[in-house]
């Protein structure tokens, strides 16, 4: 086609008519436009070619950035414009040439934003566990978001992730269900909950043979917590060992798994253990019978059983109607039941007295009297046994007095009598009979049943805390109390082989040096003072046991008349542990006599270290390790004598003791009268004497018998 003759479409006659109507969709706006027909040329003539038209559009009037060619409509609805912007249009037309007009007039239309509708997704989290919520798409990050809006129609996907180190997912409810990932599409408000457990792990417990182990078998137990287990031996049997996890954790009763956050094993095993003998023993003027629980001894007849170790034993001692059980010595004391654990062979002695006759029973030894200390650990400083009542003699206003610490009654007068032994013994059986043959002093009361005082009850009148105990009895009511020897009616055992020593010995008796308080022995030809005594049936505060001489050398004497509580049998018992307790006094003595020779502070200062240090001291079979040991007072170490055998030392050993020398032993006592001395007992003869402190002798520890 000739350009010259092309014909151009004349834009002034391409007007808009139409109306712009806005329509909405799902995603876009879209806007329709209507516009009427050019029928000329821009000269005028006739247009007869018109094949077109194209539509221009933008968002700034005037710079269209896109068009369409629409064909030879004049109604076209242009799409997927976005909503909320204002688009402005204009149109032009085109012949079959292609050639274009002009753009016609502009129009423009504002598209309304749209509001979309939107429903709220919330997640909540349950269980123990912990854990988190996430979505897709992103909004919810439950943590801490736990709740987002979204448009109508959005598919959300919510996944679930446990703490790894605590916890497990273990499923979904209200919204969705399962353990898999949660999808949800938002017609409509949702909620979901994602439920999160705490880890359990298993703790396999099991048990050898010979015991068990609480609880068993599989342990479930929650990350975090904590489990314990109980290990418990059958009788019999010890905890060998516990293992856990392979790693052994020794014998122990109990484990526990603390913070538990991951699987465990533990087990024990156990090993058979050697028996033990638990043995009773019956004492005393009274009769009665012992019984155990678990069963075995019935005492009685039965009286030594053999318990596997450590089994804890109980003893009931169950007295007779004509008896009253007044207590036990050895492995147990008191009055109540008996409770012993057999760790160790036992020994237990229960003491039974005929009614009447309990107040007889030796329960313990008085104190010396010594109240000053002259060293830690001394008598003076700890003062064992039973305490003197302050009014200790009591003036009966008849030429007598009554001592309450013992119950003995003793002439006033006690320089009435001087006599050989013999003639002594002779002389109070005729005070009985003839009192008004006697000047002394006061006596109006004529008691018939005076005798000689052995030898344990007139030492009973020393006061060890005295520098002059003949004062001192002057002080407390006595007359005529001499600084000499008193007999007592106590002979010196002649039990030897050499009938030549018998014969001698056979000639002495003891004696008591009323100023300082030594005992030894005397020619019975020899002159002596005589105190006479009575027993009383007060009740006193100690009474004094017999002093062990069962032969008579003459009417009236010790072996004749016997005063005093009988021994229990057997007197001594052997601890097993290196240890012996006296069943009479309830002491308990160091079984080897010979493990220690000192000067006197020095043997004071040993025994306190012997209680921290047990195992620095080689004594024999000691394996107790008791932390009271002391140095035993003048009359503890008194109490081991006994006057009816020719060596005390030789005794000792024959009834449980280890090494007892033919020497003299320390006591705590330091003599009054000379304070740089102090008191022993001969362990050959069984006399008190005095020696200076520097000097070296044995030393035999005791305890028990603080009050």
């Amino acid at each position: 086609m000739n350009k010259a003759k092309l014909h151009i479409l004349a834009s002034s006659i391409l007007i808009f008519t139409a109306i712009f109507f806005f329509t909405q969709a799902a995603m876009a706006g879209s806007v329709t436009l209507s516009w009427t027909p050019p029928t000329t040329n821009e000269d005028g003539t006739r247009i007869t070619d018109l094949a077109g038209y194209k539509i221009y559009y933008g968002t700034a009037s005037g710079n269209y950035t896109q068009n369409l060619n629409v064909g030879n409509v004049t109604t076209y609805t242009v799409a997927n414009l976005t909503d909320g912007l204002t688009y402005y249009f204009a149109v032009t037309s085109y012949d079959t040439s292609n050639n274009e007009s002009r753009y016609s007039n502009e129009v423009s239309k504002s598209l309304a934003p749209v509001t979309q509708q939107q429903y709220t997704l919330t997640a909540t989290k349950a269980g123990t566990g912990s854990g988190t919520v996430t979505s897709s798409p992103a909004g919810v990050s439950c943590g801490t978001d736990c709740s987002e809006s979204y448009n109508a129609g959005t598919l959300v996907t919510l996944t679930a992730s446990a703490d790894a180190t605590s916890s497990t997912f273990t499923g979904w409810s209200g919204a969705c269900s399962g353990t898999g990932s949660c999808s949800v599409t938002m017609s409509a408000a949702r909620s979901v909950t994602a439920t999160f457990a705490l880890k359990t792990y298993t703790i396999t417990a099991s048990a050898g043979t010979g015991g068990s182990i609480s609880p068993s078998g599989s342990v479930s137990v929650v990350h975090g917590n904590n489990q314990t287990f109980t290990i418990t031996p059958n009788s019999g049997y010890a905890i060998a060992d516990v293992i856990m996890d392979g790693l052994m954790v020794g014998s122990v009763s109990s484990y526990t798994f603390r913070n538990v956050t991951a699987p465990h094993t533990i087990s024990a095993s156990f090993s058979q253990q050697q028996r033990q003998t638990l043995t009773v023993t019956k004492s005393g003027s009274g009769s009665g019978t012992v019984t155990s629980s678990p069963s075995g001894i019935s005492c009685g007849t039965d009286c030594s059983e053999s318990y596997a170790a450590n089994t804890a034993v109980t003893l009931t001692a169950s007295p007779d109607a004509s008896s009253t059980f007044t207590g036990w010595s050895g492995a147990c004391s008191g009055t109540g039941s008996c409770s012993v654990t057999m760790s160790a062979v036992r020994s237990v002695t229960a003491a039974f007295a005929r009614n009447g006759q309990t107040s007889q029973q030796f329960s313990n030894i008085p104190r010396t009297g010594q109240q000053v200390s002259y060293a830690t650990g001394d008598d003076g400083n700890l003062q064992s046994g039973i305490e003197w009542s302050d009014s200790r003699f009591t003036d009966n206003g008849d030429g007598t007095i009554t001592d309450t610490l013992t119950g003995l009654m003793w002439l006033k007068d006690a320089g009435c009598l001087r006599k050989t032994w013999e003639t002594g013994l002779q002389t109070v059986a005729d005070l009985n009979v003839n009192p008004g043959n006697f000047n002394c002093l006061d006596y109006t009361k004529k008691y018939s049943d005076w005798r000689v005082p052995n030898i344990r009850e007139l030492e009973s009148l020393v006061n060890f805390g005295s520098s002059n105990n003949a004062s001192w009895l002057k002080s407390m009511g006595f007359r005529n109390v001499q600084s000499s020897n008193y007999w007592s009616s106590t002979a010196y055992s002649s039990a030897t082989s050499s009938i030549a020593w018998t014969s001698i010995r056979r000639s002495y008796a003891w004696a008591l040096n009323m100023t300082n308080g030594s005992d030894s022995t005397m020619s019975k030809s020899t002159y002596a003072y005589i105190l006479p005594v009575r027993t009383t049936s007060i009740r006193s505060l100690h009474k004094l046991p017999e002093t062990g001489q069962k032969i008579s050398y003459a009417a009236g004497d010790d072996g004749d008349i016997q005063a005093g509580v009988e021994w229990p049998e057997p007197r001594f018992i052997d601890n097993r542990d290196g240890t012996v307790t006296d069943t009479l006094t309830g002491l308990m003595w160091l079984k080897d006599a010979g493990c220690f020779r000192k000067s006197w502070s020095t043997a004071l200062q040993t025994v306190a270290d012997l209680n921290a240090n047990p195992g620095k001291y080689a004594c024999q079979q000691y394996t107790a390790q008791y932390a009271d040991w002391r140095m035993p007072n003048v009359r503890e170490l008194e109490s081991l004598t006994n006057f009816g055998t020719s060596n005390v030392a030789s005794w000792l050993n024959s009834n449980g003791f280890l090494r007892a020398l033919n020497s003299s032993y320390w006591s705590s006592t330091t003599s009054a009268g000379s304070t740089s001395s102090a008191w022993l007992i001969g362990l050959q003869k069984g006399n008190l004497t005095s020696s200076r402190k520097t000097s070296t002798f044995y030393l035999l520890p005791v305890r028990g018998g603080l009050q």
